[in-house]
This record gives C-alpha cells, sequence and structure tokens, in this order.
C-alpha cells in the first residue's frame, strides 16, 4: 500500500479537516561536493481536524522536523518542496511559492520550536517580540497589541498582575528558565490567533514537572481555542499520552496511522511495536523497582569530588539569586551518578562548574586528591551540553569538530584521525558520511550524537552529560546509554548524569542526587531514592513522569469517572 493509500484508508483523513496535506515530498540540497540531495520526506500525506492532536513520530532523521517546516513555510532557500497543502476556508494549494503563501505562516499556521532560547531574539524582550507577532497579524496599533501580549502571558502562566506576578514583558530570554521560555514562546505562536498550532519537540529539554504543566496547558489550548496541533515527537509514550491521533515516520515516509488507543495497544508495524516496548521500558522504569540492585562503587581517592559548592547570579532589580548552596558531590572512576531536580534547580550550574567553565564563590573541585587544573587536565573530564546547536562551530564539518580533541589531546592527525572519527560516529549510530555536513544539516538527534563522540574523543575519565539523550528516540537513547555503559565497565569511565528523565536515571545511575532550589535535598542509591523517596519533593518528580501509554482525553474520562 502507498502512503497515499494508506493514508486515504485511515480516519485521520476527514473532509472537516482544518489542514490537510497530501503527497508531500521535501529535498534538500546536496550538502557537499560529489553529494547527492537528500530527500527528506517522501509521498506524505495527512491531516488534522479542529480541535484535534496528531501526534508525529519517528526516529531521529525520519523527515518529522523537515514535514513541519514544510507546513510553516520555513524550509531553507534552495530546498525542492512538491505536494499539496489545503487550508480549510482557503482555496488553491498553499505548498507553492507567492502571494498564495503570504499570510498563512504566523496567522493561520504557527509553531512552537524545540529550543525556545535560540527562536527567541536576544536583544528583544519578551513583551516586544510577542507584541510584534500581535500587530503584524492582526493589524493593531502598539498599546492594542500590547494588551493581547498581556492576555497571553496571563494565559500561559506569567501573569503580569496579581500578588505573585512580575513584569514578564520586560524581561529578556537569557533571564528566564527553560520552562518560562517556551511558555514566552507558545504566547508568540497564538498571538497571531492560528488554526493550527505546529508544535516540534516542545518539551524535550523540560523537566517532568514543568513538562506535565507545558503539556497540559496546549491541551487546554487546543479544547478552548477549537486549535488543530500537530505535535512532533520522538518518545512514542508522551505521543500517546497527548495525541488523539498518531502518525509515524520512518525514512521520510508515513508507516502507521491511526487512533491513539489503536497505535498504543495493537501496533501493525513491527517497527512501531519495537517503539512501543522500548517506550514503555522507561517510562515504567522510573517507578518500578529493578529485578536486582545495582552494586555501589565507594568512592575513593581516584575520582571526582565537587566539596561545598557555591554560585550566585545577579537578579534582576538588585541583589543576587544563589543557584547552590553548598552542594558536595562525589564521582568515583566507573560510577555513574544521576543528578535530577526541576529547571532552575542549579543542575546545568553544577556541571558547569564541574568541567571548569564556571568558577565557584566558595569550594572545590578535586580530582583524585588534588585542586582539578581545568587547563591543565582538559582531556580527563568533557562536558556534552544540552544544547548541540550552541555548541558546535556552525562553519566547521562535524568531523573538524572531532579532530581537533584527536589532534590536541591524542597526537592524532591524518589517516589515524580520519579512521578514529569514523569508529566514534560508528559507536553512537551515526553514518561516519556525515561528518562531512556542517551542524544545521544534521536534525537536534544527530547533532547530539556528534556531541557525544567529540566528548568521547580525548578518551576522558569522567563525562558530564547535561540532558545528554533528551533529544534522541528511543532506540538511539538505549544505544547511546549501553554505550555509556559499556566504557564505564571496560574503561573505568566516570558519568555525572544530568537528566530530567527519571526512566533514563533509574537504568543507568548506580546513585542519585535530588536538588531543589541549589540545595541537595535526598540522594543515595538510585532505586531507593526513585522507589522509596524520602522528601515530597522527589515524590513530586516522580509523580510527574507518564505512568503508561493512555491518550490524554481517555485519562480525562476516566478521572471524570473516578
Amino acid at each position: 500500500m502507498t502512503d497515499s493509500a494508506a493514508y486515504e484508508a485511515n480516519p485521520i483523513a476527514g473532509d472537516g479537516a482544518v489542514l490537510k496535506v497530501t503527497d508531500l515530498r521535501v529535498r534538500f540540497p546536496a550538502p557537499g561536493r560529489g553529494s547527492s540531495p537528500v530527500t527528506a520526506v517522501s509521498n506524505l500525506s495527512l491531516s488534522v481536524d479542529e480541535g484535534q492532536v496528531l501526534s508525529l513520530i519517528g526516529e531521529s532523521g525520519s523527515g518529522k522536523s523537515a514535514t513541519l517546516l514544510a507546513i510553516a513555510a520555513l524550509l531553507p532557500a534552495g530546498t525542492a518542496l512538491e505536494g499539496d497543502m489545503r487550508l480549510s476556508g482557503r482555496d488553491g494549494n498553499l505548498l507553492v511559492p507567492g502571494s498564495r503563501r503570504r499570510g498563512i505562516a504566523g496567522r493561520h499556521i504557527s509553531m512552537v520550536f524545540q529550543n525556545p532560547g535560540a527562536s527567541l531574539n536576544p536583544v528583544l524582550s519578551v513583551g516586544s517580540q510577542i507584541d510584534e507577532v500581535a500587530a503584524a497579524h492582526r493589524g493593531l496599533v502598539p498599546a492594542e497589541a500590547r494588551g493581547i501580549t498581556e492576555e497571553l502571558l496571563d494565559r500561559v502562566g506569567l501573569p503580569h498582575s496579581g500578588p505573585q506576578a512580575k513584569n514578564w514583558a520586560r524581561a529578556y530570554p537569557h533571564q528566564l528558565s527553560g520552562g518560562q521560555k517556551q511558555r514566552i514562546a507558545i504566547a508568540a505562536a497564538l498571538a497571531g490567533n492560528p488554526r493550527v498550532l505546529l508544535a516540534d519537540e516542545p518539551t524535550t529539554a523540560l523537566d517532568a514537572t514543568v513538562q506535565a504543566q507545558i503539556l497540559d496547558l496546549l491541551l487546554e489550548l487546543v479544547d478552548e481555542r477549537s486549535i488543530a496541533m500537530i505535535f512532533v515527537t520522538h518518545d512514542l509514550a508522551l505521543a500517546a499520552s497527548i495525541g488523539d491521533r498518531i502518525a509515524v515516520m520512518r525514512t521520510g515516509r508515513l508507516i502507521e496511522v491511526g487512533s491513539a488507543g489503536e497505535i498504543a495497544r495493537r501496533p501493525q508495524k513491527t517497527y512501531t511495536g519495537e517503539l512501543m516496548r522500548t517506550a514503555l521500558s522507561f517510562t515504567r522504569s522510573a517507578s518500578a523497582p529493578p529485578a536486582v540492585q545495582k552494586p555501589g562503587r565507594e568512592t575513593t581517592k581516584e575520582g571526582l569530588l565537587l566539596r561545598s559548592i557555591h554560585r550566585s547570579f545577579p537578579a534582576r532589580g538588585g541583589g543576587r539569586v544563589q543557584a547552590l548552596s553548598g552542594v558536595t558531590l562525589k564521582i568515583g572512576s566507573g560510577e555513574i551518578v544521576g543528578l535530577i531536580g526541576e529547571s532552575g534547580s542549579g543542575k546545568t550550574t553544577l556541571g558547569r562548574i564541574t568541567v571548569g567553565l564556571e568558577k565557584a564563590e566558595s569550594g572545590e573541585v578535586i580530582l583524585d586528591g588534588s585542586p582539578f587544573d581545568p587547563r591543565g587536565q582538559r582531556a580527563t573530564v568533557q562536558m556534552v551540553f544540552q544544547d548541540p546547536l550552541a555548541s558546535f562551530n556552525p562553519r566547521r564539518a562535524i568531523k573538524e569538530a572531532l579532530v581537533h580533541p584527536l589532534r590536541r589531546h591524542l597526537g592524532l592527525t591524518g589517516r589515524s584521525a580520519r579512521a578514529r572519527i569514523e569508529e566514534l560516529l560508528d559507536e553512537v549510530g551515526l553514518d561516519p558520511a556525515l561528518g562531512s555536513r556542517q551542524p544545521n544539516q544534521l536534525s537536534g538527534g544527530q547533532l547530539q550524537r556528534a556531541a557525544i563522540a567529540r566528548a568521547l574523543a580525548a578518551r576522558p575519565r569522567f563525562v558530564v552529560c547535561d540532558e545528554a539523550v533528551a533529544s534522541l528516540d528511543v532506540s538511539v537513547r538505549a544505544q547511546i546509554l549501553e554505550l555509556l555503559e559499556r566504557l564505564r565497565a571496560d574503561e573505568g569511565l566516570g558519568i555525572l548524569m544530568i537528566s530530567h528523565d527519571l526512566g533514563v536515571v533509574k537504568s543507568i545511575a548506580d546513585r542519585t542526587v535530588v536538588l531543589f532550589n541549589g540545595r541537595e535535598v535526598e540522594s543515595g542509591p538510585t532505586g531507593q531514592v526513585l522507589k522509596s523517596p524520602r522528601e515530597g519533593y522527589t515524590r513530586k518528580l516522580i509523580a510527574a513522569v507518564p505512568s503508561g501509554l493512555v491518550p490524554w482525553r481517555e485519562r480525562l474520562q476516566d478521572e471524570a469517572v473516578g
């Protein structure tokens, strides 16, 4: 059955669809000399109705984001685009350049991106950015646009009035947490009063409690405004919990479509079933006890110790915000320590201090019993950053980013360096041919794998993984975690695993430390912390983890009956 036939035979297609895409084909220009154009999407058809959520899932590089960018008219210049797209109430195919496309993107179709920090202008206040969208697409004067902005900020949980309110409109992106920036991005997307909302991995980098809040907000908006939403994710458990329907993509093609309940309980394709099993293993592992508790490793002199770390930052309006207050943490050789907590709890700051990218105001970092020297011991402690695109030089190919640590720390050049680069890319599940591409020519998941390869290139003894697998699909995530397990077993690699995904922490960490407002509130063997937490805050984190593949409307019905 062709993709179009599969689409027509499935109830995703409907006469009342707000958005209907038929036989979409997207082909990117050749990434380099001697290479061929890259076909990202092939003959894909789907539709979404008013007040409906369509979850679009698939592995990294399957074409999910390319599909959204084609719908939103945001594909880069030179991209070949074919197919037919119809928006109810408007005549003609919208997958064409020219006047028909103007006024559609941003007004009728709006998008929330995976990385809100990259989608917001760093030199403009967030209020002015929302004002601009409202003015451009609704034809409002500045005062009217600001009124819309304040209403939207209230709606997304950032009120401008009331006892707990702050003047969020005057804030700049760098002054906000990840969850707050994503709320701003949602407000900006709604400013044009769109009929279709495209959400591209909008909760990937958020902790469990903030993710739950953002998902609840999106679903409330779908119901309140009768918005048609396409929700892109690599996480099938999340897709099933938020979607009315699910469409599964693989290598640019639509391979299975159906209601969320049908896909979650009775997938027709082997590939979808594999995604299901892996997703369930992660969602259940956060609360289920392990069959055998991993043996703890004694942290001896040979290890990395952070002792009584304090760090604060200037606050808006004066004063300082305490990011870390006396945190002590040990990582032994061959030990994996999980670090969990909500957005703003100090996890990333602690990770950056660990590798020497930031200095503690007091406290010390000790390696093997001596003060850690970031300059002289840079190869010993490496980091995988949360935002891979920001951590790569956009003008250099991936292989150039990898050859630098090989040459500087291991003395590898020429053929030996090329061989090691191919080996590293293969280890993280990347085709070595992708090493010739620029960072912006890779998907988010592919780029994160390249970042992991770069961190491992210098053969470090310790690695700080700051949400290192958050943007990876479940199968690649499992592959990377297996790689890290092997490196810790074979080479004694010590790992600080910073993550909002409790399933990941449960599956790999020996010990887990819980941070709240810059302080350690609980620590111990991972099975003990996640199975029998002592603190209410830890119990709150665990309760926010999705417990299974239950569509949201079914969940609401069950709660109403209960």
